[in-house]
């Protein structure tokens, strides 16, 4: 977290406290949160397919449709960054538009490349597939908690139960609970607390 920190001359360190991320599971794969998604059934994507890196796609992208999410294009690290590391080239300029219609958009075949969020529900919900982020572009995304000092030991044991709790799968399962079943985020934290016995 220091690391993270350092960059911000704003923030005293010393007068606050955090505990390791809320999951770990991104850690191996720097950039899985924004890590792109394609259509399983049309270009061999996945355990079965050719094409399961960003790497592998880029080879072969250069006529596809890619579309993204409005923040993804305008950011220097995003679109234009990010298509410099990879070597994208596409032929046909990228749509920009909402990043929570580029989902169905890419399902229903509108768009054959997208940049989403490794723990949105409807990369499951839809059969998309997330392309392993190889060149490590994008930076990992961790949720961690961190308070004031001077309240840690009243939030630690609460704190180091929650801790490492979440999978990117369980983040996804329960993100797609309130975007695609419609149900209050208060609702499905607390259904899930249960189901831990929390």
């Amino acid at each position: 977290m220091a690391t993270v920190y350092q960059h911000n001359d704003q923030i005293d360190l010393a007068d606050y406290w955090w505990i390791s991320p809320v999951h770990n599971s991104w850690a191996d794969n720097a950039g899985s949160l924004c890590a792109l998604g394609a259509n399983r059934s049309d270009r061999g994507f996945g355990e079965e397919g050719s094409l399961k890196t960003i790497s592998d796609a880029a080879a072969l992208a250069n006529n596809w449709q890619a579309g993204f999410g409005q923040d993804f294009m305008s950011r220097a690290d995003g679109y234009a960054g990010f298509s410099k590391a990879y070597g994208f080239n596409f032929a046909k300029q990228p749509r920009e538009m909402d990043l929570s219609l580029t989902y169905r958009a890419l399902q229903s075949g509108e768009l054959d490349i997208i940049a989403g969020n490794s723990t949105d529900g409807l990369i499951a919900a839809l059969d998309l597939f997330q392309l392993e982020d190889d060149k490590h572009y994008f930076p990992p995304y961790q949720a961690v908690f961190i308070a004031r000092a001077e309240v840690s030991e009243t939030l630690n044991e609460t704190f180091n139960t929650l801790k490492n709790a979440i999978s990117t799968d369980t983040m996804r399962r329960l993100n797609y609970e309130v975007d695609g079943n419609k149900r209050t985020p208060k609702d499905v934290a607390a259904a899930w607390i249960a189901e831990k016995r929390l």
